[in-house]
């Protein structure tokens, strides 16, 4: 084991998706077969994740990215234990040893250099595409592909986006990790830009100024509800897969 070859796990373990991509992972290599997991505090959420269930959540997508980079290369990791403290705002989550791999790789290791959140349109949906979507469902996820329902889970989705949105307090920490310009400091290291969200120039301009200094009087004119409104991908989608597990689990 190289600390070259740890560093390319590390990269490929940043890929790993994260609410917001607000990426609060932070590795260090301890020893030639060892890293050290933190979660960065100033990362966290304090008006949309008080409780840091996404902030869990989205430090266990780092780990599984860690553990399926790991098998492509002949490679599992093993917890042992957590590391020292950190600097100030760095708190300690876990250590990982790299040990062989006894398995193949994992079929999902491929994508973890390819996979992308799609925020664009959907083509139309045929019947084989609903056909494939029910065959994905499992003891651990419902299917939805009733466009009856998936037009109400549309409803029910628009409905509660748009009473967070009315959320000055949740408004404001949701655009400061929004890069609506390419000139942003921090525009392809974290956060979610123009790009990835899938906007144009002039629809970045206009998604600033909608969760910004306009949302007030766009509100009061009845109009904030349908610019802030993603029911539609829903709605028109071939498939909702809906997780629902244990509180403690």
């Amino acid at each position: 084991m190289t600390r070259d070859t740890l560093r390319l796990l590390v990269a490929d373990a940043m890929l790993a998706p994260s609410v917001h991509n607000v990426q609060p992972a932070r590795w260090r290599i301890t020893h030639d077969d060892t890293l050290d997991l933190f979660e960065d505090t100033r990362t966290r959420l304090k008006v949309s994740d008080p409780s840091r269930n996404d902030a869990g959540i989205s430090i266990g997508a780092a780990v599984e990215g860690l553990k399926l980079a790991a098998s492509a290369r002949g490679l599992d990791i093993e917890a042992n234990g957590k590391p020292s403290a950190g600097e100030k705002h760095l708190e300690p989550v876990a250590r990982y040893r790299l040990i062989p791999r006894d398995a193949p790789a994992d079929p999902l290791a491929s994508y973890v250099t390819a996979r992308t959140s799609w925020r664009s349109s959907f083509l139309p949906v045929m019947p084989a595409d609903r056909a494939e979507a029910i065959r994905l469902a499992d003891s651990k996820a419902a299917v939805i592909v009733d466009p009856t329902v998936l037009a109400e889970v549309a409803r029910l989705f628009d409905g509660a986006s748009y009473g967070f949105m009315r959320n000055k307090a949740f408004r404001e920490e949701l655009r400061s990790w929004m890069r609506f310009s390419i000139a942003h400091p921090r525009w392809a290291r974290d956060g979610l830009n123009a790009r990835s969200m899938g906007l144009g120039r002039s629809e970045a301009i206009g998604a600033s100024v909608v969760l910004g200094s306009g949302f007030g009087i766009l509100d009061r004119l009845g109009i904030a509800r349908s610019l802030v409104a993603e029911g539609a991908k829903v709605a028109s989608s071939a498939a909702v897969v809906v997780f629902h597990r244990p509180a403690g689990e």
